[in-house]
């Protein structure tokens, strides 16, 4: 991902300087790069063979509508978990789709150091991951979440009012790793709170409604930033995220805090 990330903008000017093509038609055919690159990969993924699981008589009796109606605390987990991933999505897709376009309009740098400053984001994000684990230790799954998405609030509310890059990408870096850090953290809470055979559905609407934030608010951000210019637009647009991420993170604590003392701890294997 780091690669992919840093090739791209480094890709895109190299073209521009080497062969000295337009940057649209630069950034065009390195995109046409990245789905050739995408498209070899699913190739082995052809070659996977998929055992279907024997069902139990119970499964196999229990089918569409009833089974739903049987497993409703899941199905109203499920729901609240939904409620929760849209509004974060929402406020993601006001900003991350466009944060090459951020750096690009507001600080006037070029692609590769946009790749760059991107595949930066995805290394802090690795870091972060290896910290959630000590932020469930001392303060437990839902407070973990609602800590580290608070926390990086302040990273976005600075990426948004200020001008001076080095600040910026501090924000970038910071509000990445932060909030990202809360994703498996959440994933596992709403994978064990959920019945077993609810998990599919589970997973599947978290998604589904996480990326619709970013379908719809994609034209929502954008017409903001056209309309206000690189400095006001972006700033209304991360505000505007940090309000979301916020309201977020309360409906989490008051949702799922008063759960915490039922949720089953997670599994540990001793090692002999």
């Amino acid at each position: 991902m780091l690669s992919e990330i840093c090739l791209g903008g480094v890709m895109t000017d190299a073209l521009h300087s080497l062969f000295q093509i337009t940057m649209l038609n630069s950034v065009r055919f390195t995109l046409l790069v990245g789905v050739f690159i995408v498209c070899i990969g699913l190739l082995p993924l052809f070659k996977i063979k998929e055992e279907r699981k024997v069902q139990t008589i119970q499964t196999r009796r229990l089918s569409g509508f009833k089974q739903l109606a049987e497993k409703k605390d899941s199905l109203k987990l499920i729901l609240l978990f939904a409620i929760a991933s849209i509004l974060i999505g929402f406020g993601s897709g006001l900003v991350i789709p466009y944060l090459n376009l951020y750096f690009t309009d507001r600080f006037d740098i070029s692609y590769s150091l946009v790749g760059i400053i991107l595949a930066l984001g995805q290394a802090m994000t690795a870091v972060a991951l290896l910290i959630g684990p000590s932020v469930v230790k001392r303060f437990g799954e839902v407070r973990a979440v609602v800590i580290l998405q608070l926390g990086s609030l302040p990273f976005l509310l600075l990426s948004a009012y200020t001008e001076i890059l080095w600040l910026a990408v501090i924000g970038f870096l910071f509000r990445q790793a932060l909030m990202n850090a809360g994703n498996p953290i959440h994933s596992a809470l709403m994978m064990r709170l959920v019945d077993p055979s609810m998990r599919g559905l589970a997973n599947s609407l978290g998604q589904m409604v996480f990326q619709l934030g970013w379908a719809v608010m994609g034209p929502v951000s954008m017409g903001i930033v056209l309309a206000y210019g690189s400095y006001t637009g972006y700033a209304i647009v991360f505000s505007i995220t940090a309000c979301l991420y916020l309201i977020g993170s309360i409906y989490f604590y008051f949702v799922f805090g008063r759960r915490q003392k039922d949720i089953p701890a997670p599994l540990v294997v001793e090692k002999n």
